[in-house]
């Protein structure tokens, strides 16, 4: 609920720094910060903004699962007005981490995702910088469409169709999520998202492209989750040196 409306999933038209993640993946917990009244407050400040992103670079696992688990559970649009661009006075509703050029909310966000998605062989930080990426697609009016296309690199796309093919349950359903609110801001997202493929496969026929890319997508209608085995299960413990 936002107020007093009851807002449906895909209509979700209320403010967009207080947020419930909508996520079907069955392994991920829902984590307190995803509560509107709680993600209100850490999203709309720049402090709390801070402490996030630093967790989630911690070298330590348990303080970086942390911020894995903050981050993705916020949105907030990536580039503040113009009015306030330059100003420390901006609304509840704008996150600005104001250095002395400006805002670098989005710079800082942009890398973030381009190093769970490209950068780390951590699974979690995979996971968490698709749910983030997807939340932060749902900001209302579109308001992160521009620098989500044109501050991500082209690559991160093609990365989404060979995702979708691992056999990781939740990896796959958190590409699907991403997807599906990149594609929800419309026509040019779509058109945008094809052509980096068609570049990305500049080896292969054009003509191929398409089942290259819908084919995947048509294979998970009739997937069964429990045919991926229990890949997505298996872990590893790696032992810690202490250093003399």
């Amino acid at each position: 609920a936002a107020g007093n409306r009851l807002v449906e999933d895909d209509q979700d038209e209320s403010d967009y720094d207080v947020f419930v993640a909508r996520c079907r993946s069955p392994h991920i917990t829902t984590p307190l910060a995803t509560w509107r009244e709680n993600a209100r407050y850490l999203a709309a400040s720049p402090t709390a903004l801070r402490f996030a992103f630093l967790c989630a670079y911690a070298a330590h696992s348990g303080v970086r699962q942390l911020g894995l688990q903050l981050l993705p559970s916020l949105r907030y649009p990536l580039d503040p007005p113009r009015a306030f661009a330059n100003s420390v006075r901006c609304p509840l509703e704008w996150t600005p981490l104001l250095e002395s050029g400006g805002s670098r909310l989005s710079e800082l966000t942009l890398a973030f995702l381009v190093r769970c998605l490209l950068e780390s062989p951590d699974r979690a930080s995979l996971i968490g910088g698709l749910n983030f990426l997807a939340n932060l697609a749902t900001v209302p009016e579109k308001g992160n469409e521009d620098s989500l296309l044109n501050g991500l690199p082209s690559a991160i796309w093609p990365r989404l169709a060979q995702l979708i093919c691992l056999p990781d349950l939740a990896v796959v359903c958190a590409t699907i999520e991403a997807l599906r609110f990149l594609t929800k801001l419309g026509q040019y997202a779509c058109a945008f998202a094809w052509q980096a493929c068609l570049d990305w496969s500049a080896n292969v026929a054009a003509s191929a492209v398409p089942l290259i890319l819908v084919q995947p997508l048509l294979a998970l209608l009739t997937l069964e989750g429990q045919a991926m085995g229990s890949q997505s299960l298996h872990f590893r413990l790696n032992h810690r040196t202490r250093k003399r």
